[in-house]
């Protein structure tokens, strides 16, 4: 095979397993399917390839297109390759051909490539650091809106205040809807609740401190869920 930028005829090399192809004028490397990224973590796990800089890690990806590279000709069918960003936002353009899926390197585009797989060790930290937090942002406010869900506690205090009902004592009835104005409340407004500071009536001691809301919300659930854990301890218990 023959370079498809100097011309010279190819070199075989053998490294990391793989056979490759260099031109001995222009440094370039021709890869069959596959041998690109096997040769590329060959050098890392080798370390023979310095970390990514952090200005790479975070680099814009680059909108260049085909007429930043000249057309370069497949070594080993004669067909026009096409140029694209290496894993989409390497920013290192290579050509491919796109009937036998080899891939020619320019010289310097494999150690770039290699860079860019080994990544940089503190951007990495980081990114998997962030990763984490937004994963338990998300869980959080998954349990967040749970806790403050409006239809939910709504449901339970419906079938509440319709069993209430069914027992035909007034009594009763008024009892439980106090105790859903309660329970509602906490859940319902929360953040209001909570960011209340003063005294409620004398002689209570004054609240001092805004009590984080979803800790209003959770008292909510615990009043609002302990008539149901009553009622089946007991029909348990019965049984």
């Amino acid at each position: 095979m023959k370079c498809p930028v100097c011309g010279t005829d190819l070199s075989q090399y053998s490294y990391g397993g793989q056979t490759i192809d260099v031109c001995p004028e222009c440094q370039g490397i021709w890869f069959d399917p596959g041998e690109l990224k096997d040769v590329a973590n060959e050098m890392i796990r080798q370390n023979v390839v310095p970390d990514q800089e952090a200005k790479e890690a975070f680099h814009v990806r680059s909108e260049s297109t085909d007429r930043d590279e000249p057309m370069k000709l497949c070594p080993r069918c004669g067909e026009f390759t096409e140029v694209f960003n290496y894993s989409c936002d390497s920013n290192v353009f290579l050509n491919k051909c796109p009937t036998c899926h080899g891939i020619w390197a320019d010289q310097g585009e494999l150690e770039r490539i290699a860079r860019y797989l080994k990544g940089n060790p503190a951007v990495n930290r980081y990114v998997e650091s962030l990763a984490k937090k937004v994963v338990s942002d998300s869980e959080q406010g998954i349990v967040s809106r749970l806790l403050r869900s409006r239809l939910l506690s709504g449901i339970i205090a419906s079938v509440y205040l319709c069993a209430a009902i069914g027992t035909g004592d007034a009594k009763t009835i008024v009892n439980m809807i106090m105790f859903l104005i309660l329970t509602l409340g906490c859940i319902w407004f929360s953040d209001a609740m909570g960011s209340y500071t003063g005294i409620l009536s004398f002689p209570r001691p004054a609240i001092t401190r805004r009590t984080p809301g979803i800790f209003i919300a959770l008292a909510g659930w615990v009043l609002l869920l302990m008539p149901l854990v009553v009622g089946i301890t007991l029909a348990v218990c019965c049984d």
